[in-house]
C-alpha cells in the first residue's frame, strides 16, 4: 500500500503510482484541490527480500501540468 498525496490550487486531474515495471494504478482526482489515499500495488512474485523496486508517482493538474517524483521500496519476508 502506497499513500499518495497531491496538491495543486488549480484542482487534480489525475494521479498514477506505479511499482517498478507493473502497469500503473491511476484515480480520477474529480478537479479537486487535494487528491489523498491510499494505492494498493502488487509486488511481483518471485523476488526475494531486500530487492529495491523504484516506484513513480505522477499527478496531473486541471491545465495539463505533469509533476512526477520517484523513490523506492524494499521487499521484506
Amino acid at each position: 500500500m502506497v499513500t499518495v498525496r497531491a496538491e495543486d490550487e488549480d484542482g487534480i486531474d489525475s494521479v498514477w503510482v506505479q511499482l517498478a515495471q507493473e502497469a500503473p494504478v491511476g484515480a480520477d482526482g474529480l478537479l479537486d484541490p487535494v487528491l489523498e489515499g491510499p494505492f494498493r500495488v502488487i509486488v511481483p512474485p518471485g523476488l526475494g527480500t531486500g530487492t529495491m523496486l523504484r516506484v513513480k508517482v505522477q499527478a496531473r493538474d486541471v491545465v495539463g501540468f505533469r509533476s512526477e517524483r520517484d523513490t523506492s521500496v524494499t521487499v521484506g519476508p
